[in-house]
């Protein structure tokens, strides 16, 4: 990264720590929503597509330091 560079942060799930079988999308719940709507880029790796995950982008405006 550069100064002032975009850093995207992706979401998955959320969930109880000691019970991995019960997950929730992040932005059911109230304090995990972002207020930047889009993003310069997106690649989806190899292993996303394989896994079949469903990465969903934070909305969290980060900028590199």
């Amino acid at each position: 990264y550069t100064d002032k560079e975009e850093v995207v942060l992706w979401m998955n799930t959320v969930g109880p720590y000691h019970n991995r079988q019960e997950t929730y999308k992040y932005f059911s719940l109230p304090f995990c929503v972002g207020t930047k709507k889009t993003i310069s880029h997106y690649h989806e790796t190899l292993g996303e597509a394989l896994q079949g995950v469903e990465l969903e982008f934070s909305g969290l405006d980060i900028k590199f330091k």
